[in-house]
């Protein structure tokens, strides 16, 4: 975890916490309980923390349930059926589910994101277009990730100074995305995940991750909680305490720590 997703995230654990405090009051939930849950949050996976913002932003709670499955080849063709979908989106959807980095820590799953689907806006790079030179910390990350081949550096430096899009990754820039990811600020982070909930791809692969864990959600849930991002806030909408109850009402609450447990990277 980072200070800036910390920060994103303080009033949305104060929420949780305060809510699983009265829990314990009350005898439903043991101390320990909580304090677990409250511990699990800030490393939650990309995938993962969007499914939990989701389930807190919807209106109407799932009716029935989905029965799990394992994110292999065939399992994901067979959801993609399920729904409709373009094509070019499926493919960039299955290489993000297919992708281990997808489910790590934020920064992987961000550079996974901007290797699979070239050209997004990259809002943790806003910053570079005012420096007169690259840091050097991001510079020795692009050139880890890219090697000696001048040319390449060139074209990703390039993109990030220009428009912050990179739009040609012969590499999952990790170490380069991890570096933007560090130094960028709550604002930045919220935005970028703003952004990529705009994305049919990025989201597509979400659902597809929320239904292998057994929760439907929709393309409509998603634009809620796209809406309620606050990168001015900053905040994640206050999403997580309803999400978080909404998984306890329809699993139980031993069956919704095991799925707490599998959205932490």
């Amino acid at each position: 975890m980072t200070a800036n997703f910390l920060e994103l995230l303080r009033s949305d654990l104060k929420n949780l916490t305060r809510d699983l405090l009265n829990e314990v009051k009350e005898g439903q939930l043991s101390a320990n309980d909580a304090h677990d849950i409250v511990s699990l949050i800030p490393d939650l996976h990309f995938p993962g923390l969007i499914t939990l913002l989701t389930i807190g932003a919807r209106t109407t709670r799932q009716k029935q349930r989905i029965t799990p499955f394992p994110l292999a080849k065939e399992d994901i063709a067979d959801a993609f059926a399920r729904l409709p979908i373009k094509d070019e989106q499926a493919r960039q959807a299955a290489r993000l589910l297919l992708t281990g980095q997808f489910f790590g820590e934020l920064a992987d799953a961000f550079a996974t994101i901007f290797h699979v689907v070239p050209g997004l806006p990259l809002d943790l790079a806003q910053d570079l277009r005012t420096l007169p030179h690259f840091p050097r910390r991001l510079a020795l990350a692009i050139k880890r990730d890219l090697g000696d081949t001048p040319s390449v550096i060139e074209a990703v430096m390039a993109d990030l100074r220009d428009n912050g899009k990179i739009d040609c990754q012969p590499k999952i820039l990790g170490h380069t995305m991890g570096v933007l990811y560090r130094q960028a600020t709550p604002k930045q982070v919220a935005m970028t995940i703003h952004s990529l909930l705009g994305n049919g791809s990025v989201r597509l692969a979400i659902i597809v991750f929320a239904r292998s864990k057994g929760i439907d959600i929709s393309q409509g849930d998603l634009d809620l909680v796209r809406e309620a991002i606050d990168p001015d806030g900053p905040s994640l909408g206050g999403l997580l305490a309803p999400g978080y109850r909404h998984l306890i009402t329809h699993f139980g609450q031993a069956q919704a720590m095991e799925l707490l447990e599998q959205l932490v990277a």
